[in-house]
C-alpha cells in the first residue's frame, strides 16, 4: 500500500495485477484480500503510517476474478492501468466496490469456502496490509 496507508479510507480491496509475479501466485486479477476499517499505529515505514484492520478477509489464489464480481471495477483497472483507486469512481464503480465490502463483512460468521474474516493479526505481519511485500520467504 506504500503512501496510501497515510490517506483516510474505510477499507481496502487488494486485487492481484496482470504481471509475471500475480501470474506466478495465481492471483493474478482476483480479489486477493480485503481489509475493512484501518486501525493506524503509532510505527511508521517511510512516513506513513503501519495499520492493521479491524477486520481483514485473506483470499489469495482462492478469490473470486475482480471481473466476474465487479466488471466496471475490472474495466477501470485493467483497461486504464489504475493501480490505486480513492476518488473519482463512477456510481456503478462505487456500489461494486460497495458490494464487495458488504460481502466480506457477511463472510465473518460464516465460512465461504475461503478464510472467514477473522479480528487483523498482529500489526506488521503482512496480511494486515501494512505494505511489506509477501514474499515465498516472509515479508519483505
Amino acid at each position: 500500500m506504500g503512501q496510501v496507508r497515510g490517506y483516510h479510507f474505510d477499507a481496502v480491496i487488494g486485487v492481484g495485477g496482470i504481471g509475471t509475479d500475480p501470474r506466478a501466485d495465481r492471483i493474478d486479477r482476483k480479489i486477493n484480500w480485503v481489509g475493512i476499517n484501518p486501525k493506524p499505529t503509532k510505527n511508521q515505514v517511510n512516513g506513513a503510517p503501519v495499520i492493521s484492520f479491524e477486520y481483514f478477509i485473506l483470499l489469495e489464489q482462492d478469490g473470486p476474478l475482480l471481473h466476474v464480481i465487479a466488471p466496471k471495477l475490472a474495466r477501470r483497472m485493467y483497461e486504464n492501468g489504475v493501480r490505486i483507486l480513492i476518488t473519482g469512481y463512477s456510481e456503478e464503480e462505487k456500489a461494486e466496490a460497495v458490494s464487495i465490502i458488504n460481502w466480506a463483512r457477511k463472510a465473518n460468521h460464516k465460512q465461504v469456502g475461503i478464510t472467514a474474516i477473522q479480528p487483523s493479526p498482529n500489526v506488521g505481519d503482512c496480511s494486515t496490509g501494512c505494505g511489506t511485500k509477501k514474499s515465498k520467504g516472509g515479508c519483505k
